[in-house]
C-alpha cells in the first residue's frame, strides 16, 4: 500500500484498491459492536456485571505462556543477542555501549515521539470519559448515547484499517483546504492521525466502565438527581480515576510505537523514533534496531503493566464496593 501510494500519489486511488482490505474492517467492527451491544442489554436484564473480570486466583494457562513466550520473551531475547558488534559475541561491553549510544543518538526522536504519545494519552483519557458518560445510565439522553455507540463502531473500524490509509486520508483531508493547511504543517496531525487508529481503545475502556458500574448504585444515583456531570464525575469518577490513566497509558504506549501514520505525516525537519526505527530497518542496521527494540521492548513492557494494574484496580475497587454495599436500602428500591 505503501509503494501504490508513492507511485500514484492519489489517495483515492489506493482506497478503490484496498476495499477488500476496508470491506473486513467494516464487517468486523460492526459485528465487535454488536456483539457488545447484546452483552450490555443482557447484562442490565439480569443485572449482571458483565465488566468485572474474573479472579480465579489460577496460574496463567499454557496458552498464555505460549503468547507471552512467542511475542514477547522471544524476540527480546533475540533482540539482546543482536546487541553485538559483528563478528564478536553478544557481549555486556558491546550491549552496554550500542543501548547508551542509541539514547544518545536518538534523544531527540525519543523526546518528540513522547510529546506525540502524551497528547494522545490525554486525547484517549477524553474519549474514554466522554463514552463512559454517555452510556452510564438508560436516563442519559438519546444523542448522548447514540453518539458513544457511534463512535464506538467507527473508532473500531478505524483500528482495522491499515494504518498507511488511516495517514493517507488524514493527510488529504487537513490539506485539502486552505484553512486547514496550518494543522497539517504540525505535529497535530500526527496526533489526529493516532487518534483515529487508537482512540478505539479509550472507547472500549468507556464502555467497560459504564458496564461495570454496579446496578444497585446506578439506581441509587438517578433516584438522588446524581444523573449529572458534577454528579456522575464525584460517584464514578473520582473513586476510579485510575483507570482513565490506565486507557490513557495504553493509548500513549500505541502511540509511540506506531510507525505507519507517522512516517507519512511526520512534519519535515523533526525527527521522530518511528522513521529512525523504519531506517535501521530498510538498511540492515541489525545491532542499531536491535538497541531500539530492547529499549523499545522494555518500556512497552512497563507501560502496559502499570495500564493494566491501574485498569484492574478500578474493577476490584467496583465488586469490593459492590460487595461491602449490598442491596439497596428499600426506600430506594426501584419500583416495578
Amino acid at each position: 500500500l505503501l509503494r501504490l501510494l508513492n507511485l500514484v500519489h492519489e489517495v483515492d486511488a489506493v482506497w478503490i484498491a484496498s476495499w477488500p482490505l476496508i470491506l473486513i474492517a467494516v464487517v468486523a467492527g460492526l459485528l465487535v459492536t454488536t456483539r457488545l451491544d447484546r452483552w450490555g442489554a443482557v447484562a442490565a436484564a439480569t443485572d449482571s456485571d458483565p465488566g468485572a473480570p474474573g479472579r480465579s486466583g489460577r496460574a496463567p494457562s499454557g496458552a498464555t505462556v505460549l503468547r507471552w513466550t512467542a511475542s514477547v520473551i522471544a524476540p527480546f531475547l533475540l533482540f539482546v543477542y543482536n546487541l553485538r558488534q559483528p563478528p564478536s559475541g553478544p557481549t555486556f561491553e558491546a550491549a552496554s555501549r550500542l543501548l547508551s549510544n542509541f539514547w544518545r543518538d536518538s534523544g531527540a526522536a525519543v523526546a518528540a515521539s513522547l510529546r506525540t504519545s502524551a497528547a494522545v494519552g490525554l486525547a484517549g483519557a477524553a474519549v474514554t470519559a466522554a463514552t463512559w458518560f454517555g452510556l452510564s445510565d438508560a436516563r442519559r439522553s438519546p444523542l448522548a448515547r447514540g453518539a458513544a455507540r457511534w463512535s464506538l463502531r467507527i473508532l473500531l473500524i478505524a483500528a482495522l484499517i491499515p494504518g498507511v490509509l488511516v495517514g493517507s486520508v488524514t493527510d488529504h483531508a487537513w490539506n485539502a483546504y486552505g484553512w486547514s493547511r496550518w494543522v497539517a504543517d504540525s505535529s497535530i496531525i500526527v496526533v489526529l492521525a493516532h487518534l483515529a487508529r487508537f482512540g478505539f481503545v479509550g472507547s472500549l475502556v468507556g464502555w467497560w466502565l459504564a458496564r461495570l458500574e454496579p446496578p444497585q448504585q446506578r439506581d441509587l444515583r438517578l433516584v438522588d438527581g446524581a444523573d449529572t456531570v458534577r454528579g456522575w464525575l464525584a460517584v464514578c469518577v473520582a473513586p476510579h480515576a485510575g483507570a482513565l490513566l490506565g486507557a490513557a497509558l495504553a493509548m500513549g504506549a500505541l502511540s509511540f510505537h506506531e510507525i505507519e501514520c507517522t512516517v507519512l505525516l511526520q512534519v519535515p525537519g523533526v525527527d521522530s523514533l518511528a522513521q529512525q526505527v523504519l531506517e535501521h530497518l530498510h538498511y540492515a542496521r541489525d545491532d542499531r534496531l536491535a538497541a531500539a527494540a530492547v529499549s523499545l521492548l522494555a518500556a512497552g513492557v512497563a507501560v502496559a503493566y502499570a495500564a493494566a494494574t491501574l485498569l484492574s484496580l478500578g474493577a476490584g475497587r467496583d465488586a469490593s464496593d459492590t460487595a461491602r454495599s449490598g442491596p439497596p436500602p428499600a426506600p430506594y428500591a426501584p419500583v416495578g
